[in-house]
């Protein structure tokens, strides 16, 4: 994911810190995201929500296959590259239209989430 997301320009609005527990907050539950990194939801939310076309991208994608080579120990398969297409990957994804005001859901840090009353609601939803 990171791989992809740092060829777009806009990558550059975020800090380091902050595009690593963006994309870690799309394979786990923000409250592990602020025990490892110390950062807010509010820090992260906004490269979180730009994150999510390329995620939605590699989503529609098949997983690389790793190959096997029998003289390769286990312990070292990690050091075998896969080839992937990110250009093609990165034109794909800025041709997904945006998410209409991605609205996300984090893991409370330290408490219960529960959704909001029906006053609180919005009415076009």
């Amino acid at each position: 994911l990171l791989d992809l997301c740092i060829l777009d320009i806009n990558s550059l609005d975020y800090s380091y810190c902050v595009l690593a527990a963006a994309a870690f907050c799309h394979f786990s539950s923000f409250d592990v995201v602020h025990k490892v990194s110390g950062l807010t939801w509010d820090s992260v939310a906004p490269c979180v929500r730009w994150m999510s076309r390329f995620m939605d991208t590699l989503r529609t994608q098949t997983k690389p296959q790793l190959k096997n080579f029998p003289k390769v120990k286990s312990d070292a398969r990690h050091n075998i590259q896969t080839h992937v297409a990110y250009l093609d990957l990165l034109r794909k994804s800025l041709d997904r239209p945006d998410s209409p005001e991605c609205q996300l859901s984090p893991v409370a840090v330290g408490t219960v989430l529960t959704p909001p009353s029906s006053t609180e609601k919005p009415a076009n939803h």
